[in-house]
């Protein structure tokens, strides 16, 4: 028999806080934190993000906003001359030369987006749509090296010309000048465009495979000219990194012919893959690879807690360092030529904060999120993974937020259903934490559930969710409650769902 509970659905929309005293016996008495008021949460003004540093390691440019106004803002990193681009990006990439910032965004939501261009010297902050073409998407593929036309060219995607089909174009952010490179046959689904601005692979799709080409002559389509080097199936995945070896092979995550997304590296002339990194329990997330040595620098991967493996020496010892011992998500967000100066964004259950490492001298923090600011004033509560078994004898994992200030047990309890379905709950995700840290605040256990189908367990439990939308995948959820019920922490007759996309 499964234990039986109250399903209710929760929604907040007081934006301050509440007065009201708990009523709920486990909490009567529980020292309950000082109450976060909502509005601290999903209108802060004040976060910074995607901190990255430019190319020659002097300038330094981030998200965030100006007054009520999202913007890029751009500085020197030793004087106090930052700027701001008024604009809601979605990201933005520094030209090689370090003259320029190519900025993508879309107006108003409508997701069509465009490349725009601001120039980093001189107190200008006008940016220039580069591809003003209506209702159409284009997107930055690859920032060339500055030995090449002087460092101010990218390479982009856009369906200009077809709006089902993306070409590939050269951009000069010096002159505005656009020149169409490769174009789409009606089946290409990647394009792989090397540090100097050579096409150096595609992969097209015809059925139920996918073909990895390579040109015969490198850096041209010229006459469509492409060979097959490699073909798999359409549902196997294979997402270059970085080129190395010039042009010969490349770095990649892929799960041709495993369960897990690893670390491979590809022969393009053959198609074979060798294996440099993996682990059981997951697939790797993200990787980082040298432009000096072509060779990787870390790879990440969250098991439970976030786990990662770096191989330099130097950054090891710096990385370690800004986790004090403690579990952290990290990323290193950019990283000048030198290879001596980048940003590091450290994120726990409790907030972000982003850092700048410069060589031998102490990291120089350079902004956090709101949790990371409320963190300092107010008990946050802690997020630990856990594990379950369900019915059918498939392990499924997840995360148990716990009220700080009561005893963990017989509490009221937000099942808290994340979208896709084809993602994931993490530790330390910025997004789900401020709706967990605020509910747990207010003394709800909070419990985040990767049923089957969530990516990044693999491909056979992603699988497992094929014709299961309104069944297993839901007894996941259920046995994720009577597994809460049955150690003690959920009040049965208290529980409430919550979610949004496919958790809605």
């Amino acid at each position: 028999m499964f234990a039986k509970f109250v399903l209710s659905v929760v929604t907040f929309t007081v934006l301050g806080g509440c007065a009201i005293a708990p009523t709920h016996p486990s909490l009567k008495t529980a020292a309950l934190p000082e109450l976060i008021p909502v509005r601290d949460l999903v209108a802060d003004r004040e976060s910074t993000g995607g901190y990255s540093v430019s190319p020659d390691g002097k300038k330094l440019a981030w998200m965030g906003t100006d007054g009520v106004r999202s913007a890029v803002w751009v500085k020197t990193i030793a004087l106090d001359d930052a700027k701001a681009f008024h604009t809601r990006a979605r990201y933005y990439r520094w030209s090689a030369d370090s003259q320029f910032l190519a900025i993508v965004t879309d107006s108003g939501g409508d997701e069509n987006a465009h490349v725009y261009v601001g120039r980093v010297a001189g107190g200008d902050n006008k940016l220039v749509d580069i591809t003003p073409f209506e209702k159409t998407n284009s997107h930055v593929l690859r920032v060339v090296d500055k030995d090449q036309n002087g460092g101010s060219d990218v390479v982009i995607s856009s369906n200009r010309r077809d709006k089902k089909l993306f070409d590939v174009y050269k951009l000069n952010m010096a002159t505005g000048k656009l020149d169409l490179m490769a174009t789409n046959p009606g089946n290409v689904g990647y394009w792989g465009v090397d540090r100097t601005g050579q096409l150096r692979a595609r992969v097209v799709v015809e059925g139920d495979k996918s073909h990895l080409q390579i040109p015969h002559s490198a850096g041209t389509d010229a006459a469509n000219v492409w060979k097959t080097t490699a073909s798999w199936s359409r549902f196997d995945w294979t997402n270059a990194i970085e080129f190395a070896d010039n042009g010969k092979s490349a770095w990649a995550l892929s799960n041709r012919g495993r369960d897990k997304m690893a670390l491979v590296k590809v022969d393009l002339a053959t198609g074979t893959e060798a294996v440099v990194y993996e682990v059981p329990e997951v697939d790797v997330d993200r990787v980082l690879i040298s432009r000096k040595t072509q060779q990787p620098l870390f790879a990440f991967t969250m098991p439970s807690y976030p786990r990662l493996e770096v191989y330099d020496a130097a950054m090891k010892q710096q990385l370690q360092a800004l986790a004090g011992g403690q579990p952290a998500s990290m990323a290193v967000t950019s990283i000048d030529d030198s290879e001596s100066i980048y940003t590091v964004s450290v994120a726990t259950d409790k907030g972000s904060k982003s850092y700048l490492i410069n060589g031998s001298a102490a990291p120089q923090l350079l902004g956090e999120n709101s949790l990371s600011r409320l963190a300092a004033n107010v008990a946050l509560a802690t997020s630990k993974p856990i594990s379950f078994t369900a019915r059918d004898g498939l392990q499924i994992h997840g995360y148990l937020t716990l009220p700080e200030g009561t005893a963990g047990k017989n509490l009221p309890m937000v099942l808290y259903v994340h979208g896709g379905p084809w993602a994931r709950d993490r530790w330390a995700n910025e997004g789900q934490g401020k709706t967990s840290q605020m509910m747990a605040n207010r003394g709800y256990a909070v419990l985040q559930v990767n049923y089957r189908g969530s990516s990044g367990y693999g491909r056979a439990f992603q699988d497992k969710a094929i014709g299961e939308f309104a069944g297993k995948m839901h007894d996941d959820l259920i046995d994720g409650v009577n597994w809460a019920v049955k150690t003690g922490v959920a009040d049965p007759a208290k529980v409430a769902i919550y979610g949004g996309s496919y958790g809605g």
